[in-house]
């Protein structure tokens, strides 16, 4: 859930600079130029596309089936194990999530 705030904390971050960009952008150029006249809403596209990107990323990427239970890292002989995620009964008969390409296998190191 922290993961949602964060997602919209950072896109109004990013719109918020873009309108500060075109402002400072603005002063510096004759007044009545498009950049000036459509800042805001520059701006607003800009969070938009930000947000969206971002809660794509978070369904597609770093979660787990639905069902599923997480074990985190652990000390095992000596070496930190990575957690992961186990099938629960809920799931046993359902299709494995696909990995992406630019995710490693288990086991490989980046």
């Amino acid at each position: 859930m922290l993961r949602v705030y964060l997602i919209v904390v950072i896109a109004m971050l990013a719109g918020l600079l873009a309108l500060a960009l075109l402002m400072r952008l603005g002063r510096r150029n004759a007044e009545g130029s498009a950049l000036l006249t459509w800042r805001h809403v520059i701006s607003a596209a800009v969070g938009l596309v930000v947000f969206f990107g971002a809660a794509s990323l978070l369904e597609v990427v770093g979660t787990g089936m639905p069902g599923t239970n997480y074990k985190p890292p652990h000390f095992e002989g000596g070496e930190i194990k990575p957690g992961k995620f186990n099938k629960s009964e809920m799931n046993k008969g359902a299709l494995p999530t696909v990995k992406l390409a630019s995710q490693p296998a288990t086991g490989q190191l980046a």
